[in-house]
């Protein structure tokens, strides 16, 4: 008896010593401690419910917005967390450059702050949004009806604007740190509907998503530490493709 439980005992120990080398190794290959620590804080995060137009981060951004001034010959970055991390103006030694992105937006939060940037008859806007509908399931045609909205909004009430439209960008869901349903077909087939809008609204579509992806159409892991927001090296060649179009006067 007392052998069964010392052999019980030692295979379970070493199970235990197993998955804990295991485990060690996964966690070294990701980053040691530093990924642990930020795979908990945005499990944290994310067990929230998704940003709306109520969320605290929309409403602080937007209340600041609305007290800012934009020109009409400012160059509006509009989007969601992948254009408000970028340091646009420094990287593109511009002050004309306004920042109007906010994390965790969709196309319809987009739509619910327009009348402050159409207003003031900008010089360019970049539009980058969508990701975030597919992250929470919201339809394509919805999407897209969403885009044409926004779309005609410029088109009609700010018609000496600059619109340009940047294709949504590749995930690496090798890489992202919580479950997603989101993949890059869905991304893709957005990105091809986003360019005929474009064309038909004779509005630019800049094409951001090759540059970034791999082979198999997966964000480059050089760009990305959670497969989804970029680091600092992603947002270079974002800005060498868009240095033509934000220099061009």
């Amino acid at each position: 008896m007392k052998r069964i439980i010392v052999i019980s005992l030692f295979i379970s120990l070493t199970f235990n010593c197993l998955f804990t080398l295991l485990g060690g190794i996964f966690l070294a290959k990701r980053g040691g401690l530093p990924y642990l620590f930020d795979y908990l804080s945005r499990l944290t995060k994310n067990n929230s419910s998704p940003p709306s137009l109520t969320s605290p981060t929309y409403l602080h951004q937007t209340s600041q917005f609305e007290l800012l001034t934009i020109n009409n010959d400012s160059i509006i970055f509009l989007g969601d967390s992948l254009t408000a991390e970028g340091k646009w103006s420094e990287l593109f030694a511009n002050p004309k450059i306004k920042n109007r992105g906010i994390g965790g937006d969709t196309t319809i939060g987009v739509i619910a702050r327009l009348d402050k940037i159409i207003e003031s008859q900008p010089q360019k806007i970049f539009l980058m949004i969508g990701v975030n509908d597919i992250y929470q399931g919201v339809s394509a045609n919805t999407v897209y009806n969403n885009y044409r909205t926004i779309l005609e909004r410029f088109h009609q009430e700010t018609p000496t604007t600059k619109v340009y439209i940047q294709s949504i960008l590749p995930i690496n869901k090798k890489l992202v740190i919580y479950p997603t349903a989101a993949n890059n077909q869905q991304i893709s087939q957005l990105n091809s509907q986003l360019k005929q809008l474009a064309a038909e609204f004779s509005y630019t579509y800049v094409d951001i998503f090759s540059s970034l992806a791999d082979e198999e159409n997966n964000l480059k892991p050089i760009y990305t530490h959670d497969g989804i927001h970029l680091n600092g090296q992603g947002y270079r060649p974002w800005k060498e493709i868009l240095a033509e179009y934000v220099n061009d006067d």
